[in-house]
């Protein structure tokens, strides 16, 4: 378990494990499939570092997270803890669309969303 500062009252207080960058990085390498060989290979490294990055025993430059983040489809928002999801590259391309329409588009958009979402989760609400 490594420390880590919180800046409001600067007192260091224990990451937990599963907040990791190690972790986020292994359990989407599981997901995806790929051994640490096959992530070294993408990246341009060797498996004892994807390893050791695993482990939590480096921490990786920007550089690193950049190709991290490459490699496994992902974000370097969600490698370090500060998002809690990783969207999939097709829903990643879908939003990247919405942001590059005019801003009464994306807020159109936005709003046929929700109320799709609406809708859903009304259908599959459990009936009492």
């Amino acid at each position: 378990m490594s420390l880590c500062c919180n800046e409001k009252n600067k007192e260091m207080k224990p990451v937990k494990q599963k907040d990791s960058f190690g972790l986020r990085v292994k359990n989407l390498r599981l997901e995806k499939g790929l051994s640490q060989s096959d992530l070294a290979e993408i990246m341009g490294t060797s498996n004892i570092m994807i390893s050791r990055y695993e482990r939590n025993e480096v921490k990786p430059t920007i550089d690193v997270l950049i190709r991290f983040a490459y490699a496994l489809e992902t974000k370097v928002a969600y490698l370090v803890g500060e998002s809690k999801i990783t969207l999939d590259p097709e829903l990643s391309k879908i939003v990247e669309d919405i942001l590059s329409f005019p801003e009464d588009r994306q807020r159109l958009l936005r709003s046929m969303i929700a109320s799709l979402l609406r809708t859903s989760k009304e259908d599959f609400a459990p009936t009492i």
